[in-house]
């Protein structure tokens, strides 16, 4: 017969409550794990504190900006030809007309020997034209002068004779031939004359048409002679000689380059700018170069229009004297005045933005850090603005956050 088995309630209570307790222990235990979770020990010497303080805050930006000429002139090679000796050294201040580098030509030579031959002879034949030119004006006047005088002679003895012959003094016969005489040089005073004239214009035309051909044959003669010149090659302008490596017996072809003449005072400086800063950046826009310890202010001289890359370029010039020797191509760090100044809270620049982008912090107080929402505003070379989530006088870490991202809180070890 079968036997009824009796449910025993009293021993389910208490295995129930058993149950409600673990439960209850292992949620504690997992809550406390949570915590430690969140919470992360650290050196102090691992970190860097700043404080908050509140100062005259103006929005800038630094930029890196190369030295650029004010002016600068390429030197090329007029003519080829093989180094002879070297004057001039890279790196050098030249004035005007200093000579660099000395060429030598043979060939070259002797084609100017030649060429100043010929155009000589041509100028001595031209030379020698127009003295025979001049000889025969002088020759004509001469003859006029002497038929003149004649004539003067002879008119006086024609009106002498004329009183005598109206008076028969003297015979027709001899009349006639005084008058004959008389009439005679006067019309060789015409012919004379009328020849003079039109040999006159004709000498004028030839006489222009030598000295036009004078004129331009010793301009070709300078030519040529400054053909040999170029052999010899000067600085263009007052600067500094780049760019310029020769050895005596090389060989220059002609317009090869031969360097750079440069000129940077004033100096200019030439730098590229992100894009996120376009319409921030004006000419104008005033900032600081610091050389050698020194401050210098600067502007804005020049933007120019147009993204490369992501960047545009601007131009700064140095508003007031320089102290300090600038180079081609020296580059500067730049720091450029976005805004005026104010008021505004502010942290030193630090690692920490790289991790939180500037939307959260750790704030530390009494060994303490703990994980702060904030706002960052605008920024220079030295601080962010903090707009949002901070006080005057408190202490926020700045060092980098690689290790701490999934803590809330961080307990400062002091050793």
């Amino acid at each position: 017969m079968d036997k009824q088995i009796q449910s025993n309630s009293k021993l389910k209570k208490p295995i129930g409550i058993s149950l409600g307790v673990i439960a209850l222990i292992g949620l504690s235990w997992l809550a406390y794990s949570a915590d430690k979770g969140s919470s992360g020990l650290v050196k102090y010497s691992e970190i860097e504190v700043a404080e908050v303080t509140q100062t005259n805050f103006k929005e800038g930006i630094t930029v890196t900006g190369e030295v650029i000429p004010n002016k600068q002139t390429f030197i090329d090679a007029s003519e080829s030809g093989t180094v002879e000796k070297i004057i001039a050294m890279s790196g050098e201040d030249l004035k005007y007309g200093d000579t660099i580098m000395l060429l030598s030509n043979s060939d070259l030579q002797l084609e100017v020997l030649q060429r100043e031959s010929q155009l000589l002879e041509q100028l001595n034949t031209q030379r020698q034209t127009r003295i025979l030119l001049n000889q025969n004006d002088l020759s004509q006047k001469q003859q006029i002068e002497e038929v003149n005088y004649e004539l003067s002679v002879q008119k006086r003895r024609y009106e002498r004779n004329k009183i005598l012959f109206d008076k028969k003094v003297i015979a027709k016969q001899d009349f006639e031939e005084i008058t004959k005489r008389y009439q005679y040089l006067r019309k060789r005073q015409s012919i004379l004359q009328k020849v003079y004239r039109t040999d006159s214009i004709a000498r004028e035309s030839q006489l222009k048409q030598i000295d036009d051909s004078e004129v331009r044959l010793t301009q070709n003669l300078v030519a040529v002679q400054n053909i040999l010149d170029k052999l010899c090659i000067t600085s263009p302008m007052n600067g500094k000689l780049s760019e310029f490596e020769f050895s005596p017996g090389q060989l220059i072809n002609e317009g090869q380059r031969i360097g750079i003449i440069y000129d940077i005072t004033p100096p200019k400086i030439e730098a590229f700018v992100d894009e996120l800063y376009i319409n921030s950046i004006k000419n104008g826009l005033e900032g600081t170069i610091k050389i050698n310890k020194q401050s210098y202010p600067i502007r804005i001289d020049k933007k120019y229009p147009g993204v490369v890359d992501g960047d545009f370029k601007i131009e700064i010039a140095f508003d007031g004297s320089l102290q300090d020797t600038l180079y081609n191509g020296q580059t500067l760090r730049v720091k450029l005045n976005l805004s005026k100044p104010k008021k505004a809270l502010v942290i030193p620049k630090g690692q920490f933005y790289s991790n939180t982008g500037g939307q959260w912090i750790f704030v530390f107080k009494n060994g303490v850090a703990e994980r702060r929402p904030i706002e960052i505003g605008q920024q220079n070379e030295d601080y962010y603005e903090v707009t949002k989530g901070l006080k005057q006088g408190e202490k926020v870490i700045i060092s980098n956050y690689d290790n701490y991202m999934n803590y809330n809180t961080l307990e400062i070890k002091k050793s």
